[in-house]
């Protein structure tokens, strides 16, 4: 999606790899949760993760192995306190 880089539709029926990545600045002890979920309302997976006050970046992935129909999306959804980087990638490995 161009308008949105942590939403993506399935072009065809099939298994996919999807690949959530999610960078943060770390100027503040916290966390952030990170979620995939299918046609906006079945969570798929989630992950909370915390960090210290290390004056750097952080990155983390989610990955799943997920079966889509056609025109069926995935999303990524990030709660976190601090700006942040986030991409969602899938790659079809099988029909």
């Amino acid at each position: 999606n161009s308008s949105n880089n942590t939403r993506i539709t399935a072009p065809v029926d099939g298994y996919y790899q999807v690949i959530g990545h999610i960078v943060d600045p770390l100027d503040t002890a916290g966390s952030y949760g990170i979620s995939l979920r299918k046609n906006g309302d079945v969570t798929l997976k989630t992950e909370t993760v915390s960090w210290c006050n290390c004056a750097t970046y952080y990155g983390h992935d989610i990955t799943d192995l997920v079966f889509l129909n056609q025109n069926d999306y995935l999303e990524m959804v990030v709660t976190t306190n601090t700006a942040r980087k986030a991409t969602l990638s899938m790659y079809l490995i099988g029909k």
